[in-house]
């Protein structure tokens, strides 16, 4: 402690010794040096900030940004207010948190606007906020895709008319935003586009038009595009079914040549055709009572010479007699009929197929395989020596595809394999540079102070030394001055004073003459001395007052009884 206080009273009296541009120009050095290194100190500790979220919507950005205040964690707003960032190390927490409350929501306002109802809204509102919140859930559903940064939907929907003729079809348009890709397959195109005709009551898919964030039209409406979704699935099918036969080929050979030492390439020529028949066949040799029908009538009629008898009526009240003249003298008469009808349907036997043959029939198969040979002389730090597989071993390999793929000549198969030398991969210490995801952090901590350390030293070699360097030569130089008198010993003395003056003036002029070898008596050579020294300093007093002054009072200070 007492060594500070020391330094202090130091440097105070050495700046009470200096004149005032001295001083002003210290204390305006000592400012730079100390703003300097606050300013410094302030950027290594202010917190490095990443992106939390971006292409934001301004309704999302507002509620981020109500959620951060409410947390108290600092942010910084960038990218027109789209982008919105956060220190780095809570930006994985927030994410996690705003996501279990479903913040952002992406696309704008769902069917939580409905939450806050309010009496005496019209049938209008209502209308109007249902096609908002079909909008925003759409919206919300896009933006789930991985291809798909952001997305927007607007649906016209028409007022419904009494008359056919007035009658108009909903439509809808959706613009999506890509995320890292240059365009949207035609699969996940098509899939947006049933999603929307689906989600909207009465809307058929030719009525919905999707646009990219680049102006690209993916889908304009042109109708039913079933058959170029099946057309994308079946080149999907195709490049799937190529890709297992060359996983199969380079698997098996690469026990043989070794991992890495076989590539395989497939192309398969399938067909692609949904067929679809129907055919019924009859047997008329077999046959089957399906129903009987059978008819059966009797009819008898018959008269006798007993009573009457009979229906009552104008038959019955006639005389006999007179009904046996009518009956034409015969005493009796009978009539019988009878008439049987049967029915047979038969069933015939009918056999009905319905054949669907199967999609993706292989027609052909070509096959291409290229394998590493063997190397040799790779001694003494020579480039080794290319030898090429033998045509046996080709055989064999061409042998163990043709069976791995299930070739068939009639059919046309081909398999073409041939021997090639492989470009050697590059060495492993190449690699050696990579740094794991999980010390970058920690190697960037280190590189922030390490550039403020070599900030600070690069201004004490630029700023710090010059400006010392300079003031130390304003300052007094240690000179050597012999034997001094107790007191005086390193006294600084002013530039270009001699040391044999500064001796002199130290013991108070009353100096001893040297001793020279002269024919001279004592007193002479004390005048001539005198002259000589007075001359001296008369000569340094008038050339440079301040230096004089300054010696003076640092004689003063060190030695008060001179």
């Amino acid at each position: 402690m007492g060594y500070l206080v020391g330094l202090a009273q130091q440097f105070f009296e050495i700046m009470a010794s200096m004149s005032a541009a001295r001083r002003i120009a210290i204390l305006l050095f000592m400012g730079l040096v100390i703003s300097s290194l606050v300013g410094l100190m302030i950027w290594s500790s202010r917190p490095e900030y990443q992106v939390l979220f971006s292409g934001l919507v301004q309704d999302d950005a507002t509620v981020v940004i109500a959620k951060l205040r409410e947390r108290q964690i600092p942010y910084i707003i960038d990218g027109g207010g789209s982008v919105i960032k956060v220190p780095s190390g809570v930006v994985h927490e927030m994410r996690l948190s705003l996501a279990e409350e479903n913040v952002p929501a992406g696309g704008g306002l769902g069917f939580e606007i409905f939450d806050r109802s309010s009496l005496g809204v019209t049938d209008f509102v209502q209308k109007v906020n249902f096609l908002r919140a079909l909008q925003g859930e759409l919206a919300r559903t896009i933006s789930k895709l991985r291809t798909v940064s952001s997305a927007r939907i607007h649906i016209v929907m028409p007022d419904r008319s009494l008359f056919a003729e007035g009658k108009r079809e909903p439509s809808a348009s959706v613009v999506v935003g890509l995320a890292g890709v240059s365009s949207l397959p035609k699969g996940q195109v098509n899939s947006i586009v049933h999603l929307v005709a689906s989600a909207v009551e009465g809307l058929d898919s030719k009525n919905v038009t999707v646009v990219d964030s680049r102006g690209n039209t993916l889908a304009g409406g042109q109708g039913d595009e079933e058959s170029d979704l099946i057309s994308a699935t079946q080149q999907e099918f195709e490049a799937n079914l190529e890709r297992r036969m060359e996983r199969k080929i380079e698997s098996m050979l690469a026990k043989v040549v070794g991992l890495g030492k076989a590539v395989a390439r497939v192309d398969l020529d399938l067909n692609l055709k949904r067929v679809e028949r129907t055919r019924e066949v009859y047997d008329p040799e077999k046959q089957i009572e399906r129903s009987i029908r059978r008819v059966k009538e009797s009819n008898q009629t018959g008269a006798g010479g007993g009573g009457g008898g009979g229906v009552p009526g104008v038959q019955a009240n006639v005389p006999e007699s007179e009904r046996n003249k009518n009956a034409g003298g015969a005493g009796s008469s009978s009539r019988k009929s009878s008439r049987v009808s049967e029915t047979i349907n038969y069933e015939i036997d009918k056999t009905i197929e319905r054949v669907v043959e199967p999609v993706g029939e292989i027609r052909r198969i070509s096959a291409a395989v290229m394998v590493d040979g063997t190397y040799s002389g790779a001694g003494g730090g020579a480039a080794p020596k290319f030898q090429a597989r033998t045509q046996a071993e080709i055989d064999s390999f061409t042998e163990l595809v043709s069976g791995a793929l299930g070739l068939n000549t009639k059919r046309g198969d081909t398999v073409k394999i041939v021997s090639v030398p492989f470009k050697q991969p590059a060495a492993p210490a190449e690699a050696d540079g990579i740094v794991p995801a999980g010390q970058q952090a920690f190697i960037l901590d280190i590189v922030k102070y390490a550039i403020g350390i070599v900030a600070l030293f690069l201004i004490f070699l630029f700023v710090l030394r010059p400006i010392l360097k300079w003031i130390s030569s304003m300052e007094l130089r240690v000179a050597p001055v012999g034997e001094l008198p107790a007191g005086f010993d390193g006294q600084a003395l002013p530039e270009g004073m001699p040391p044999n003056m500064a001796r002199r003036l130290a013991a108070g002029m009353a100096m001893e003459p040297e001793v020279i070898a002269q024919p001279k008596t004592d007193e002479e050579l004390k005048m001539e001395e005198s002259a000589k020294i007075h001359e001296q300093v008369y000569e340094f007093v008038t050339n440079s007052p301040e230096k004089s002054a300054d010696l003076l009072r640092s004689w003063v200070r060190e030695s008060p009884t001179v």
